[in-house]
């Protein structure tokens, strides 16, 4: 990790037995065990993955929760952004596909006024049975939401 990593703010909508945040759980368990100041900031703090999360991890939680339905992304994105007003991040992460529409409004920032921002990919880009027209609106959606992607863990 980055020199300049002292505090990583992973952004959850919440913590289903999902394989990408499983990882990003352990990930941040790691870090903070290797005296990284870790957040996971959540939507919702549902979802049995929640007690995986070490004590050393600080869990910042919506209130209002924000659940899974049409445009929470959106509404989790801003309040992401909001949280990031009020405290350091260095390195943002985003633990899979699921989540990059939150890192949509990050584009709009100066890179300097920006943290690093580091997400995963966590299924197939070019899926069998998506025809092409389907595939290049997909392309231009992912390339418009990762925008300010810095590193991309594959």
């Amino acid at each position: 990790m980055h020199d300049r990593a002292g505090t990583i703010v992973v952004v959850f909508h919440d913590f289903p037995l999902g394989g990408s945040e499983r990882i990003a759980i352990r990930l941040m368990n790691r870090w903070a065990e290797m005296g990284r100041n870790v957040i996971a900031f959540c939507g919702d703090l549902n979802g049995p993955l929640v007690s995986m999360i070490s004590n050393k991890v600080e869990v910042v939680a919506c209130s209002p929760a924000i659940p899974r339905a049409a445009k929470s992304r959106v509404r989790l994105a801003q309040a992401l952004m909001d949280f990031l007003k009020t405290r350091v991040c260095d390195v943002l992460y985003a633990p899979g596909n699921f989540h990059w529409p939150v890192l949509t409004p990050f584009g709009d920032l100066p890179e300097e006024d920006r943290p690093t921002v580091v997400t995963q990919i966590s299924t197939p880009l070019y899926r069998h049975g998506r025809g092409p027209v389907r595939q290049i609106i997909f392309n231009l959606k992912t390339r418009y939401r990762l925008r300010c992607v810095d590193a991309v863990i594959a």
